[in-house]
């Protein structure tokens, strides 16, 4: 036999064992199930109304009444966390834990002199979070987040 004749053959048998199999094991179908996107034919969906809701208008705090925000809940000032290793240097910061800066110490780049940065200057920053729920989107990448150990992470080879 030819190998082109056996390659065709081989094929063959493959699509007759595939075809053989759902023949004797058919899939079973779920009955009366609607994917969340899909609906039934002639049926139109609507959103259900949401009552209105008539916003609550509230008067400037007079200066009695005014407090102070506590510290831990003030603003904090945007830090920069190091975390290093015989390969690599990466910087985040503490708001969005956004990563700014993936240098690798081992690799020279082909188009400039200096470290190999992975991450461009420009950049804002790569790895900012965003919850989206429904048609809701919670952007993270200004949140502050709580940085540990709060001076960085240095690795040593063999850690």
């Amino acid at each position: 036999m030819s190998t082109q004749f056996r390659f065709v053959l081989a094929i063959f048998l493959m699509l007759l064992v595939m075809t053989v199999t759902n023949l004797l094991f058919p899939p079973v179908m779920p009955e009366n199930v609607l994917l969340p996107d899909s609906t039934a034919p002639g049926e139109v969906l609507t959103e259900p109304e949401a009552p209105a809701v008539i916003p609550e208008v509230r008067n400037a705090p007079s200066e009695r009444e005014a407090t102070t925000m506590p510290e831990d809940l003030a603003p904090s000032v945007e830090r920069r966390v190091v975390v290093s290793g015989p390969l690599y240097r990466l910087e985040f910061s503490s708001y969005g834990a956004r990563l700014h800066s993936a240098e690798m110490t081992e690799f020279k780049p082909l188009n400039h002199d200096g470290i190999l940065d992975l991450i461009p200057a420009e950049a804002g920053g790569y790895l900012g979070q965003k919850l989206v729920v429904g048609r809701d989107t919670l952007d993270l990448s200004q949140v502050p987040f709580a940085v540990e150990p709060e001076d960085g992470l240095s690795l040593e080879s063999g850690d």
